[in-house]
């Protein structure tokens, strides 16, 4: 968010401007400001937008932290071995139950939701944490399914239970 700054003093020297007399707060200013260069920064560079949604979406859902601050060994391997097996059982459950009904479906919402929110604004792993929950609960439909073919299938190799 480095380009922030030079906005910021922009505005400030707008505002210093002899006869400046811009209705609103300052932050209502500097926001309509940031938002024309956006615009216009968006429709000279529709192939650099597209790139940067992509590169948001890979942010957001990396299995391991983006921020410098968090680059050490043993914290990004902890994140990768929990997050990865949790969102691979939450797709294998978009894949097998998403055709089954809408609750199903309200699992998966947020995690689309706040994808494209942040392909968009800011991107962070931190944004993503509202749309895992629902996807855990995916994740735990995957799993019980196992656990119970899993005993199933040790009771059928059993064989009937010896008379008394």
């Amino acid at each position: 968010m480095k380009f922030v700054g030079p906005f910021v003093a922009e505005q400030r020297a707008a505002n210093a401007q002899p006869g400046a007399n811009t209705p609103g707060r300052f932050e209502d200013r500097l926001d309509r400001r940031m938002r024309r260069a956006a615009t216009d920064w968006t429709r000279q560079h529709p192939q650099e937008v597209l790139q940067l949604a992509v590169k948001k979406f890979s942010r957001m859902w990396s299995p391991v932290p983006n921020a410098s601050e968090f680059q050490s060994r043993p914290l990004r391997l902890l994140l990768a071995a929990t997050y990865t097996p949790i969102i691979a059982l939450a797709l294998i459950g978009v894949w097998r139950y998403a055709r089954r009904d809408w609750p199903y479906w309200l699992c998966v919402l947020p995690a689309v939701y706040f994808s494209c929110l942040h392909v968009v604004f800011v991107s962070s792993i931190r944004y993503r944490q509202p749309a895992m929950l629902p996807l855990i609960v995916l994740t735990a439909a995957v799993l019980a399914e196992w656990v119970s073919r899993v005993g199933q299938a040790r009771g059928a190799s059993a064989g009937p239970p010896e008379p008394e």
